[in-house]
């Protein structure tokens, strides 16, 4: 790869991800990175779907354990 073509993944790369720092599960930038993803394959012209699931995700605050007897 040349120090062009480099550059201008990289600018690529700045563009796809800009305004989508943060991605966390279901924050408005993961929401962007996925629209934008799915743009990609459906310009592409590649057959392409999507798959739905549920994932665990840490929620801050207290935690408590209990055990039965």
């Amino acid at each position: 790869m040349t120090p062009a073509e480099a550059d201008r993944l990289a600018e690529e790369l700045r563009d796809l991800f800009k305004g989508a720092e943060v991605r966390l599960p279901g924050s408005p930038g993961n929401m962007a990175m996925e629209a934008r993803v799915d743009k990609a394959f459906a310009d592409s012209g590649l057959q392409h779907g999507e798959i739905k699931f549920n994932s665990p995700c840490f929620m801050p605050g207290e935690t408590y354990l209990s055990f039965s007897d």
